[in-house]
């Protein structure tokens, strides 16, 4: 009995060693398979890499260079960039850069220690104001046209200062260069919502740097509004181009990361299209940095800056 007992235990051991033998077996065939695959994939010929276009960043199939038309804008426009910003492809303080020629791009976290920046605001030919809404900001959209042509000096260049970066980075830029904040500063009433569907908004009423640096120029326009457009709307119409085909290149599933995100885009798209409607514009089907510095209400004041 003890005898056939112990031919049956070693029988099952045989069989277990038999199966761990087969799974072993079959790891380490993988296993080699698999070596051997990567070994041959290293000889085979690389895939052409996408070169983006060195001066908007994006792949040539997205490249907005050849709609470009630039023109000299008054005021002119003085653009600090984040590092992170600059990574970005979609960023539209570059885009705004590219369609002004006569406005200038630094890039920095700080700007205290900068030699062209302090170049800049140290030069007594230009007298630099510092686009960021607060308590202390100018608020020119509460100004009559012939307030706002006094904010400079009749001896000097009006130059606007953007911070092209999220809101939290653009506040912690300001924080660390006290050259930045020794300006005194402007914002702006926005007259609609913003257009930059692309990109989450920490608020409705913020706007992209382009979309902010746009509405700058349009309010320091000394002639007002006319029926035509005026040069400085290119700055849109490049904008409008850019966010349209990104759109056009995305499903619903990666419009957002979640459903209620979808929801809230498809919400502020409908409130864009109303708001279309009731001005009578159609130049963006599909409505929406600040990617940058962001335009809000903030306090006013009355007097000019340089009294």
């Amino acid at each position: 009995m003890v005898l056939r007992k112990d031919n049956e235990s070693a029988a099952r051991t045989g069989l277990e060693i038999g199966r761990l033998s087969i799974t072993l077996r079959g790891v380490i065939d993988s296993t080699i398979d698999a070596y051997l695959k990567r070994k041959a994939r290293a000889f085979e010929p690389k895939r052409p890499q996408r070169t983006p276009c060195p001066q908007c960043r994006k792949p040539p199939i997205t490249c907005y260079c050849a709609t470009i038309r630039p023109f000299e804008s008054k005021p002119r426009i003085l653009i600090l960039m984040s590092p992170q910003e600059f990574k970005h492809r979609v960023g539209t303080g570059r885009m705004a850069h590219q369609c002004l020629s006569n406005s200038q791009l630094i890039k920095g976290a700080e700007f205290a220690a900068s030699a062209p920046v302090e170049a800049i605001l140290r030069d007594p030919k230009i007298f630099p104001i510092l686009l960021f809404p607060g308590p202390t900001s100018l608020n020119l959209s509460n100004l009559e046209s012939c307030e706002r042509q006094t904010l400079c000096p009749p001896d000097r260049e009006l130059l606007i200062v953007i911070l092209d970066a999220t809101w939290n980075h653009a506040k912690q830029m300001l924080h660390r260069s006290p050259n930045l904040q020794a300006l005194p500063r402007i914002c702006f009433t926005p007259p609609h919502l913003s257009r930059f569907l692309l990109r989450r908004q920490p608020h409705e009423h913020c706007f992209s740097s382009i979309e902010a640096i746009h509405q700058i120029i349009e309010l320091m326009n000394p002639l007002g509004r006319g029926n035509a457009k005026e040069p400085h709307d290119h700055l849109i119409e490049v904008f409008d181009k850019m966010v349209l085909q990104q759109l056009n290149f995305r499903v619903p599933s990666q419009v957002s990361r979640s459903a209620a995100s979808y929801v809230k885009i498809k919400a502020r798209r409908e409130r864009m299209r109303a708001l279309r409607a009731v001005n009578g514009s159609n130049d963006l089907n599909s409505p929406g940095e600040m990617s940058g510095t962001r335009a809000c209400l903030a306090g006013s004041k009355t007097k000019p800056i340089h009294s």
